[in-house]
């Protein structure tokens, strides 16, 4: 590993902490130096192969926001093509895709994120009473806390949306829901 290399580690490896304002910097250093011709190649395929090596979906976005960065600052310099960027992204997101038709308002590419989308619940779909039993069992319960004060306060049917959604993706792994995962110390519930 060349010192660029090491340099480039250093910074891709500050975009994941939990500061903000330290991602903001290593955002703003990356595009700095993206912006040089000297290290434009470098830093791209740093950058590409950073995306590409992100295990969760909500990371993946902000190395996007450095093109995103790059591009709206007025830079001469061109952003990788849609297809190069696009083919590093292994954790597709909404997040993500919005970045992406950001970066490339003028592209009328396929929107391949509205499809992991189950769209809207039918009128007749109901709630399983095991997801509203469980629900925070397999997910913090500050998201249902959360959905529960949105509802309230705007009347929209976030629970009834989230539970259609996880339904979709039981439905479409072939699983049905158990509570069985989480009994830890005993084999009968």
């Amino acid at each position: 590993m060349n010192k660029i290399e090491k340099e480039l580690s250093f910074l891709l490896s500050r975009l994941t902490w939990p500061s903000g304002v330290i991602r903001e910097r290593a955002c703003k250093a990356i595009a700095d130096l993206y912006s040089d011709p000297k290290w434009t190649t470098e830093v791209e395929k740093s950058l590409i192969g950073w995306i590409s090596s992100q295990t969760l979906e909500s990371i993946v976005p902000i190395g996007l926001i450095i093109f995103l960065y790059i591009k709206t600052n007025g830079a001469d310099f061109k952003i990788p093509t849609r297809e190069k960027i696009t083919g590093a992204i292994t954790k597709p997101s909404l997040l993500s895709d919005i970045v992406m038709k950001e970066l490339f308002q003028e592209d009328k590419a396929p929107n391949e994120t509205r499809a992991m989308n189950s769209g809207q619940f039918p009128d007749e779909f109901q709630v399983n009473p095991f997801f509203i039993k469980y629900s925070c069992n397999f997910l913090p319960s500050i998201y249902m806390h959360i959905i529960k004060n949105i509802e309230s306060a705007k009347g929209v049917p976030l629970i009834k949306q989230w539970a259609f959604e996880w339904t979709r993706i039981l439905d479409s792994e072939g699983k049905d829901p158990s509570a069985k995962t989480l009994n830890f110390f005993y084999e009968n519930e």
